[in-house]
């Protein structure tokens, strides 16, 4: 691991390296708005605008010795070198093109070991700088979310790009946000409730932003929440309650004061202001879950475990080595030459084995294992009475690695790796503030 007394020089190299990293982070969040209103014509290269960051994130920890030196980031870091071969073999022997090869490993493994190197290199300070980003800038994304909810169907404002307006239901569009597709707010949303909440278990004086600024910013984060149109967003909901509930549960305070119960209250003073004041949404809302419910049968559990059904993908398999990394991701079916038919595949795992064969399954167990890591660290940094961040973050990444699309998204390829960082970094940070105090 990166050790937390650094020599002066690996301090200015380790906080030009959080420069970077947060110059990212506000890119996830502003590249959608460049590539579909002020630089339209530029939006395929603007794509990849991150990807030289990162490499120069891992060339600059490489050469001033703060890449981690844990088991963790070797065996995650010799498991993707595993995949370079393959990809080569799999463009030799005509599964597919070269291209659509280069973009595969891509999107499966350019930003994963930045999130080991993210949990080692971020301190406090970092942690309070990025909330205190994030709860500003969500501000301004709830004023752009809620003239994009009272704007008609076809103006300018509900762009997205390569694909017609996504609705809630009805007439009724979902909320992008500054993003090119309505995922990226969703990814948004969940990340800065989720920093809202745990700043309302912190003291007053320790919140990213002081008195009425944090309370209008919090009101802000509901707009976004509530706006949002997806229904994902309303699982994550459910996700924040339970680890705030497990951080009380496990906390050594157990006193239950009322302030403990803040972010249960906020969310529920956020439910009576959704069905009273955004009616039509809430009920557009209703209307949705309603269809799909008929239209998916079974309960959501029982669908997310079919996520994990990997027998199937395997009996589909008609050679060891797979159908060609990246085969079954839009973008890289767009790539001239490509040599195979698309993979079809409803869910990330099972997509992992069709398009990298036996080999996949190696990357399944580092993403769950990765999963559940960040979840064990969240679990004993408020187990050990340290700040909740990580333990109200860690639903967003643990999810998403664990089973999203994050090899298939941009957007959650990017939000989900990055936050896995930044929660392991708050579940060091919160135990090593515990114990200083």
């Amino acid at each position: 691991m990166v050790k937390d007394s650094l020599s002066p020089h690996q301090e200015i190299a380790r906080r030009h390296l959080v420069r970077v990293v947060v110059l990212i982070y506000w890119l996830i969040i502003f590249e959608g708005a460049l590539r579909k209103w002020f630089l339209p014509m530029l939006a395929q290269p603007l794509f990849f605008i991150k990807d030289p960051l990162v490499l120069y994130c891992y060339w600059h920890a490489a050469r001033t010795g703060l890449l981690p030196s844990t088991r963790t980031f070797k065996v995650v870091v010799g498991v993707i070198l595993l995949f370079i071969p393959l990809s080569l073999v799999q463009t030799v022997i005509g599964i597919e093109s070269l291209p659509a090869a280069v973009y595969g490993l891509r999107m499966y493994f350019l930003v994963a070991p930045l999130a080991l190197i993210i949990g080692e290199t971020f301190r406090g300070p970092d942690l309070f700088r990025i909330c205190k980003h994030t709860l500003i800038i969500g501000i301004g994304m709830a004023i752009l979310v809620f003239i994009q909810y009272r704007s008609p169907l076809g103006s300018p404002i509900n762009k997205l790009l390569e694909t017609e307006n996504v609705f809630v239901y009805g007439d009724l569009p979902r909320a992008s946000g500054t993003f090119s597709f309505t995922a990226g707010h969703l990814y948004f949303s969940s990340v800065l409730i989720s920093m809202v909440l745990a700043s309302w278990l912190l003291p007053p004086q320790r919140r990213p932003l002081a008195g009425w600024y944090f309370i209008f910013a919090s009101l802000m984060a509901l707009i976004n929440v509530m706006l949002d149109g997806n229904r994902s967003m309303f699982s994550y909901l459910v996700y924040l309650f339970l680890a705030s509930t497990l951080h009380k549960l496990v906390s050594p305070d157990k006193t239950f004061r009322w302030q403990s119960f803040r972010p249960e209250m906020f969310l529920a003073f956020g439910v009576a202001i959704y069905i009273t004041c955004f009616s039509s949404a809430y009920d557009n809302m209703v209307l949705r879950f309603e269809r799909a419910g008929e239209a998916e049968g079974g309960l959501p559990i029982l669908r997310m475990l079919g996520d994990f059904d990997l027998l199937a993908p395997v009996s589909r398999l008609s050679s060891p080595l797979g159908q060609g990394l990246g085969n079954g991701i839009p973008a890289a079916q767009r790539f001239p030459g490509r040599l195979t038919v698309p993979i079809e595949a409803e869910s990330e795992l099972p997509r992992i084995i069709l398009e990298s064969g036996y080999l996949g399954v190696a990357w399944i167990l580092v993403r769950i294992f990765l999963a559940l890591n960040v979840v064990k660290a969240s679990i004993s940094c408020s187990r050990a009475g340290g700040l909740p961040l990580a333990l109200l973050l860690v639903p967003f990444p643990a999810q998403l690695v664990l089973h999203g699309q994050i090899s298939f998204n941009g957007a959650a390829q990017y939000f989900g790796w990055v936050l896995l960082g930044l929660t392991l970094a708050a579940s060091k940070v919160g135990i090593k503030e515990k114990g200083n105090s």
